[in-house]
């Protein structure tokens, strides 16, 4: 029972299931979550009809290809929902606007079903 180093390697075997297996495991986790909310985010987004898709007659800003569909964010932006999800993977805010994209509100945006005009973006470099 007390052999030599088996102290060391209780030590040793729990620093390994520390790092190999629960920082893992939690990783997984967080990926795993983080693709559910995406998924969920996409879903609660409003479908652009035809008639918005041809009076943006504009690309996709993630992926540069021509949109037969389209999902809206609630800051009226177009995105393929496949594109849009994928962003969403990786973090929660508008890929043009950097608006965060939690709490959708899907209302708003069937109210006005007019595509938002093109921003432009002016920083004051100081």
């Amino acid at each position: 029972m007390f052999e030599s180093g088996s102290a060391i390697r209780a030590v040793m075997m729990c620093i390994h299931a520390y790092f190999n297996i629960w920082c893992d495991a939690k990783a997984g986790w967080s990926v795993f979550m983080k693709r559910r909310t995406a998924v969920n985010k996409i879903e609660s987004l409003p479908e652009a009809d035809k008639e918005q898709l041809r009076l943006l007659d504009d690309v996709c800003a993630i992926c540069y290809q021509e949109m037969q569909s389209a999902k809206i964010t609630k800051c009226k932006h177009f995105f393929h929902g496949v594109c849009l999800r994928k962003w969403l993977y990786v973090q929660d805010r508008c890929p043009l606007c950097h608006e965060i994209l939690y709490g959708i509100e899907s209302d708003t945006i069937k109210e006005n079903n007019q595509p938002a005009p093109p921003e432009e973006n002016h920083h004051d470099s100081e």
